[in-house]
């Protein structure tokens, strides 16, 4: 069975919506087209090399090592064949980490659902403070 031949079409799936400072990034540029068509990523306009941060691969991931605001810009996946060409852009702001200022409480409230026959019931008994998790983030557990 022969396959129709077609130009590119191209979309970007990205893994973090709000990307973090000193975190990585992975992009994907998913693309359709035959014969199988060439990608190349650009950050505002001008192609991307590889280097120790920055990695792209034929099936057209690109992947970013210790983001930082030099890596805010627009991204564009461009895809290409002998039948034309597609391309589609997303634009990247990185944000740096929230931190607490002395005397600021920077928090969040939640809720655990638990099963009411469960016994004997659980309970918080003691404070209890967990950090490092991420260092955005910080979790208290009150009686």
């Amino acid at each position: 069975m022969a396959v129709a031949a077609s130009k590119p079409e191209v979309s970007i799936l990205q893994n973090d919506a709000q990307p973090m400072s000193g975190f990585n990034l992975t992009l994907r540029c998913r693309v359709r087209g035959y014969p199988v068509p060439t990608i190349t990523w650009y950050k505002d306009e001008k192609q991307l090399n590889a280097n120790d941060r920055i990695s792209t691969n034929p099936d057209g991931e690109l992947f970013i090592k210790g983001l930082g605001v030099s890596d805010n810009g627009i991204y564009t996946c461009e895809a290409s064949n002998d039948l034309g060409k597609d391309q589609k852009k997303v634009v990247i702001n990185v944000q740096e980490p929230v931190t607490e200022a002395p005397g600021i409480a920077i928090g969040m409230s939640c809720s655990v659902l638990v099963p009411s026959q469960l016994n004997p019931k659980p309970r918080c008994q003691r404070r209890l403070q967990i950090s490092n998790l991420d260092p955005r983030l910080s979790l208290l557990c009150l009686p």
